[in-house]
Parts: C-alpha cells; structure tokens; sequence
C-alpha cells in the first residue's frame, strides 16, 4: 500500500472526508497508508490524546515545521509538548480566562451594531456562518497578539485574515509534499508579527506573548527564538 490515497484527497482538500466515507464503509480502524492508521472510536479518544498519553502526534503537523527549530503547531515529542503547554498554562486558566470575557462580550456587540447598521429598513436576510468565523479570529487575534484585525467593524476581512484562511490548504501540501516546507516560513507577515511584539515593552504585550518570550522552556532549558513561537 503505497500514501497515494492520502495525496490524492489531500491535494483535492478533501482528505477528512474521505477518511469519514471511509470509516463508514469499512469500520472504527481504517488503514489509510503503509504505515498510518485512522480511528474514530470515541473510547480510544483519550487513549490516544489525552493528557499524559505519551504518544506523538500524528506526521501531519510536521507540515508546519518549515526551519530545524518545531515551532507552537509542530512540536509532536510529548515531553516537548507538555514544555510549551507549562509555559502559557496561566494564560488559560479559569480567571485569566474570565478576565477576558468583557473582550469577547465588545467583538460580539461590534458585529450586532454592524448588523444592525446593514440590515435597518430592509427585508433581507443574512448569512452569519462568516461573522462566527470572523469572530473566533479576531477574538484569538487580540488575546494572543494583541492585533485588532477590523473585520467586525467593516464586514471584509483583513488581509491576515485571508492569509490564515489560504494557508489551511497551503498546509495540505506541505503535508504531501515535505520539500514545500521549506517555502512556509515565507508565509507574510508570522516572523514579522513575532519580532514587532519581542520589541514591545512588556506590558504593551498580551500575557501569551510574555510568557513565551519571557518563560524558559524546561524542555530545552531556554528561551523560545522567535521561529519557534
């Protein structure tokens, strides 16, 4: 069995499908290549990811891996994982979480006034699948970056925006096609984001930033270069 399968419905984007209609037809374990196999067994969910599992994660996120250091997405090692995981814990925890709650209540609200500006008078309706993914973004956007993109304020996404979503099938052919990876550091504007936030004071920073610019990585035993955050 050769990883034809997987190129093929990789580079059509239809890869996570295929491996449904295939799981339908064939079963919980499906062998989708010479050496890979697929599960959606609900039971074997926390076997395999959860917390402490052990194993690494699938080749897949080498996709992101595009210089010799494993950046955030990339790293698969679970004793590396669990490094970068310390790091940024306090950014994620119940209260730092509920302190950003007035953040996410303002982006709703943007989107509702603009709503409510688009729509007076007339008779129509609006698809919102959009605006929820909007939203998501520019709510990730200002807690990990500290960057407003203005979609919600305008209706049309920032070229960030648009750069994200264009580098999702980007990373389908990285994944194919290791040689490409050497290209994603290319990707506009992610060193440069780094390095325009590394320069900020620390309390210009978002306390994501901080803590994986100022923490050490037990793993490693040292600061993050900017390829890898």
């Amino acid at each position: 069995m050769s990883s034809m399968w997987n190129f093929y419905y990789a580079a059509k984007l239809r890869r996570a499908y295929a491996i449904e209609e295939a799981h339908s037809k064939y079963g919980p374990v499906v062998r989708i290549g010479p050496n890979e196999l697929s599960y959606n067994d609900p039971l074997l969910l926390k076997t395999i990811y959860g917390h402490g599992a052990g194993l690494k994660k699938t080749i897949f996120y080498d996709a992101g891996h595009f210089t010799q250091y494993d950046n955030l997405f990339s790293v698969r090692d679970p004793a590396r994982h669990s490094g970068r995981r310390a790091m940024v814990a306090k950014s994620f925890s119940q209260a730092t979480l509920m302190g950003q709650m007035s953040l996410i209540q303002d982006n709703i609200r943007r989107v509702f006034d603009f709503w409510s500006i688009k729509l007076i008078g007339k008779n129509e309706t609006l698809d919102i699948f959009h605006w929820v993914h909007w939203i998501a973004l520019d709510v990730i956007f200002q807690m990990c970056l500290g960057i407003d993109s203005g979609t919600l304020q305008t209706g049309q996404p920032h070229p960030k925006i648009r750069d994200l979503e264009s580098f999702i099938s980007a990373l389908a052919w990285m994944a194919i096609c290791p040689p490409l990876r050497k290209y994603g550091i290319k990707v506009p504007w992610t060193l440069e984001a780094v390095r325009t936030i590394r320069a900020k004071e620390k309390s210009e920073r978002t306390p994501v930033m901080n803590q994986l610019i100022e923490e050490i990585d037990l793993s490693i035993g040292r600061h993050l270069m900017d390829e890898e955050i």
